[in-house]
């Protein structure tokens, strides 16, 4: 299990341990399998974006409404946000 609160010193934090997260993930059951599934199906020529979201759970709160909450980590952002982001990344 890897935890990794708050990305201190953002991605070059954790740049040194990508081989050892990634036979971590790669580890899972059926990880393989579905990592192929998704790949051999995907255009080359276009770029492909993976979205990790995470819900109201585990330390995960719902900000106040109007709460600033920029800079601040562990909010719940909503499923619409994502959407929003995702189609704009579409077009």
């Amino acid at each position: 299990m890897v935890t990794v609160e708050g990305m201190w010193g953002g991605y070059r934090a954790i740049h040194s341990a990508r081989t050892y997260l990634l036979a971590q993930l790669m580890g899972s059951p059926d990880a393989l399998k579905k990592a192929f599934e998704i790949s051999s199906g995907l255009d080359r020529s276009k770029l492909f974006v993976a979205v990790h979201m995470r819900y109201a759970q585990d330390g995960i709160s719902a900000p106040q409404v109007g709460e600033y909450v920029r800079g601040k980590f562990n909010i719940f952002v909503p499923g619409e946000w994502y959407l929003r982001v995702c189609a704009a990344l579409k077009q």
